[in-house]
Order: structure tokens, then sequence, then C-alpha cells
């Protein structure tokens, strides 16, 4: 078989609609979190002392104060918890543990 030339074989129409629906897929709003409290933010992404049985290394690389709104980059869903990859004002990126009282917003 041989290969197709989309460019002769696609008519213009469905051409430009696939560029379009690629463009608003592709499309990256940003979204935020509101902090209710102070929060650590972690360099791995997931919790301090996680798991119990034999703990992985993680450190706190900053603190979120109260308030705080920050970018959220990803989001990223661990077994038992939520964890949001952010950036915060000073252009530092870590983890946050998502916790009650936090809000996401776009």
């Amino acid at each position: 078989m041989g290969k197709i030339d989309c460019s002769r074989n696609m008519p213009p129409f469905v051409l430009l609609c696939c560029l379009l629906i690629g463009s608003l897929v592709s499309c990256d709003e940003k979204h935020i979190i509101i902090i209710e409290k102070p929060t650590e933010v972690l360099e791995k992404p997931y919790p301090l002392s996680y798991p119990s049985s034999n703990p992985r290394p993680n450190s706190v690389v900053g603190v979120v104060n109260e308030k705080e709104t920050v970018e959220v980059i990803k989001e990223i869903y661990g077994k038992d918890f939520l964890v949001y990859k952010i950036r915060m004002d000073d252009g530092k990126v870590g983890y946050v543990v998502y916790e009650e009282g936090m809000s996401r917003r776009k």
C-alpha cells in the first residue's frame, strides 16, 4: 500500500477544521489554587513521610502563605492523595499536597 498525501486528498474545509480543533485542544488555560492556611511546598510529588511503612526522601522547598494564590502547572493523582505541581510568585516550582480548604480556579 502506498502513502496517502493528505494535502491532495483532504478537502480544505476538513483540513481547516482539524487545525482549529487542534488549536483549541492545545490552548493552555492557567489555573490557580487559593491557599487557606500556610502550606509547605515540597521538592517531590508526594507527601512527606510517604509511604508510612518505608518513607521516600522528600524535603520542603518553600511555604505558601494564607490567602496566597499560586499557578497550577499540573495535577498529579497518587493512590491516596492529590498533588498540585505549582509555580510560586518567585518562580520556584514545587508540589503542594491537596488539603481541605484549598480551592482551584481558572
